[in-house]
């Protein structure tokens, strides 16, 4: 009858067993079993002969019950961290997905700014330049043949030019004619393709001119470009053009290009090849300044770091 009894109870606390591996952190579990081997114990109303048959034989099965139980939680555990890493993943994946949409759709639309950049800097400033050279012919045409032939074979030699930038434009390349003229020749090869009999053009070098990089030249010779087609639009009062570069801080170059015109018809800042400049500048760390003052003309100053 005992022994039916100490059975009974077993069945009875076995149960506890696994209820306190499942509710249990794992250093309450091992107190809690302890526990429940003292009630076992006193269940068996401290019959040590009892005790010294049964306990054994419940200790076993407690110790199998709580295996059992805890490699199951364990599963169940890695189950679910398995799914939780799973959605970790697929998040992961999601947003990378988007920053990856992002960045192609930042990389596209800073392409096409840079072309849009290159064909209005380089095409841009040649159809002007080339308009002005017709019109000048046209308007000589009837008293001077000659000079008119001039004019329309420096706007045929200005075409050839726009057709090579076009090229290097549509082949993203940021090299200019002439690769390996200084900038300052570049400039005054510049200015002669502007025809202004009443405008005189000076350029000024102070400091040591030295290389630049490629990416610097592009610059400066587009402002130089940018400047000169403002002055043509803009200033076609101006008397006096002074085109500065400043070698003598080692760590900047700058350039001034100064006219002494009324700029009645410009808005500052409104005009795109301003804004292309000025991202020019901003991509090389540098900055553009554009100031004009009435009867004082107008000044482009640009400085870009080496």
């Amino acid at each position: 009858m005992l022994s039916k009894g100490a059975l009974i109870n077993s069945l009875i606390f076995l149960p506890l067993v696994g209820h306190s591996v499942l509710l249990l952190p794992s250093m309450w579990t091992y107190v809690g079993n302890v526990a429940i081997i003292l009630v076992y114990i006193i269940a068996l109303r401290w019959d040590w002969r009892l005790i010294w048959a049964q306990l054994p034989g419940f200790i076993a099965g407690q110790v199998f019950v709580a295996t059992f139980i805890q490699m199951a939680v364990n599963e169940e555990r890695a189950r679910f961290k398995v799914e939780d890493l799973a959605r970790q993943l697929t998040e992961a994946n999601y947003h990378l997905t988007a920053y990856a949409n992002q960045v192609e759709e930042l990389t596209l639309i800073k392409e096409r700014n840079r072309l849009a950049r290159e064909i209005h800097d380089g095409l841009g400033h040649y159809l002007t330049t080339i308009n002005m050279q017709i019109q000048a012919a046209s308007s000589v045409l009837a008293k001077d043949p000659q000079k008119a032939e001039n004019f329309l074979s420096k706007a045929s030699v200005l075409t050839k030019e726009a057709i090579a930038d076009v090229r290097q434009s549509v082949d993203a390349l940021r090299v200019l004619p002439d690769d390996g003229v200084p900038i300052e020749k570049r400039i005054t090869k510049l200015i002669d393709a502007f025809t202004w009999e009443d405008k005189k053009i000076t350029i000024s070098v102070f400091g040591q001119a030295r290389p630049l990089s490629a990416q610097a030249e592009v610059t400066l010779y587009r402002a130089v470009q940018e400047g000169l087609t403002n002055i043509e639009k803009h200033a076609s009062d101006a008397t006096e053009v002074t085109i500065t570069l400043n070698y003598r801080d080692p760590g900047f170059v700058q350039l001034i290009i100064h006219d002494n015109g009324s700029h009645r018809n410009m808005r500052k800042g409104t005009g795109f090849g301003l804004i292309s400049l000025l991202e020019r500048a901003g991509i090389l760390g540098g900055n553009l300044n554009v100031a004009t003052s009435p009867g004082e003309g107008s000044s482009l100053e640009i400085t870009i770091p080496e």
